[in-house]
This record gives C-alpha cells, structure tokens and sequence, in this order.
C-alpha cells in the first residue's frame, strides 16, 4: 500500500517529500506512528496517532 501512496505523492509534485523516504519515515511525516508516550524506552514500540 506505501509504494501506491508514495507513487500517488509523486505523481501530484515530482519533489514531494516521501519520493526519497523509507516507508517508516514516510509513516512518520505523515504523523500517522510515533513513539508511545507510555514507554518511551521500549524500542519499536509504536502507536497510531489521534489526529
């Protein structure tokens, strides 16, 4: 599914930012992962954002 949005991205602006991010990254831009506020030191441990 990343790969579409990302070529989706593209193909409306041929600079958008996630043409040269990791799917992680592109994740993190978009503000859909982050790290969970509950336990900040347990790496990997993500939750979905409320916005």
């Amino acid at each position: 599914m990343l790969p579409r949005l990302r070529q989706m991205a593209i193909n409306h602006r041929q600079d958008h930012l996630w043409k040269n991010l990791s799917d992680l990254e592109l994740l993190q831009s978009a503000g859909l992962i982050g790290e969970d506020c509950e336990y900040p030191d347990t790496p990997g441990v993500y939750k979905l954002s409320s916005r």
